[in-house]
């Protein structure tokens, strides 16, 4: 493994320079060109078509580098041939429809890439509507990381359509304040909860949606069977949502981990998910920091943990009120 991370000296010159030795070696398995501002199209291109011949690297990161859409595109086609490639990062990279466009018709043809990083690329309705048609077909990629994307209703849309026959993706995220993602995708990310059965890890975390969204996501949860962790965090989560989420969590078998941390959960839905625990003997992690609980929502969660045998982590992060908790007595 080399890591340039931050190196600003390597530039467009040092980059084709060690482009120029991986089309002949054989042993590195791992690049980092991580915030290398310096790296632009020329020495992307380079890369790119070191990647045509190289056999050994599994994973690059030019996340914050500065290789524009035409660049990806490069990327994009090198992916087409590349038969070791495993993961690929090009976040703060303005990648645009164009380039994610290329990168959809590339993972139509490779079968080795399990992971792309995509987030705050500049990524629009038409690049997710690509990437979607692309996962119906693709059967090795296994993390798709589209944070801080505009996926619009659409877009979601395609994507929750490609959740329903894919067989191989388990990490998604599709939070952040942009995403977008309305009441409509949230019904069709239920949708398709209701039958997917192998995504694991669902981030949507930071995105602007109302209760309602929460309320539809909450009862998929009572009947998907897969899904192990989800992220609510900065939802507007109120008390009727979380009566919804702890409805879930006494049917749910397989989620372990819950984030609903900078929501609004407050002392009674805190009793409610409470209330949940006692019976629910799958989830291992919940996250509840700053969401205004109060000494008697601990109360509530302490008293639950008397009898549930599964929790193993809480985040009470930004909790002032637990000082004036008194202590369970467990005898």
């Amino acid at each position: 493994s080399i890591y340039f991370s931050g190196c600003r000296g390597i530039g467009d010159e040092g980059c084709e320079a060690l482009a120029e030795a991986l089309k002949s070696n054989y042993a590195l398995t791992e690049i980092s060109f991580a915030k290398c501002q310096t790296i632009g199209l020329r020495g992307c291109q380079a890369l790119a078509a070191a990647l045509k011949r190289n056999a050994a690297l599994l994973q690059i990161d030019l996340s914050g580098t500065m290789i524009g859409k035409t660049g990806c595109v490069a990327l994009a086609d090198a992916l087409k041939t590349n038969m070791t490639l495993t993961s690929m990062s090009l976040e703060w990279n303005y990648v645009s429809d164009t380039g994610c466009a290329a990168l959809a018709e590339a993972l139509r043809h490779n079968t080795t890439l399990t992971e792309i990083n995509v987030a705050r690329t500049g990524i629009g309705v038409g690049g997710c509507v690509a990437l979607a048609e692309a996962l119906k077909s693709n059967t090795t990629l296994a993390k798709l990381n589209l944070h801080g994307v505009n996926i619009g209703v659409q877009g979601c849309e395609a994507l929750a359509g490609a959740l329903k026959s894919n067989t191989t993706l388990t990490d998604m995220k599709l939070g952040g304040a942009i995403c977008d993602l309305t009441v409509l995708g949230c019904r069709a990310l239920a949708e398709a909860l209701s039958t997917n059965k192998t995504l694991l890890n669902l981030d949507l975390g930071r995105t602007q949606v109302g209760v309602e969204g929460c309320h539809v996501l909450a009862m998929a949860l009572g009947t998907n069977t897969a899904l192990s962790s989800i992220d609510l965090n900065c939802w507007e989560v109120d008390i009727s949502s979380c009566a919804a989420l702890a409805e879930a969590l006494k049917h749910n078998k397989a989620l372990s981990n819950m984030h609903l941390g900078c929501t609004k959960v407050g002392v009674e839905g805190c009793k409610l998910l409470a209330k949940a625990l006692k019976t629910n003997t799958t989830l291992l992690n919940l996250h509840l920091g700053c969401t205004k609980i109060g000494a008697e929502g601990c109360r509530a969660l302490a008293e639950a943990l008397a009898q549930n045998t599964a929790l193993t982590s809480i985040d009470l992060n930004c909790m002032n009120q637990i000082a004036q908790t008194q202590p369970l007595d467990r005898s």
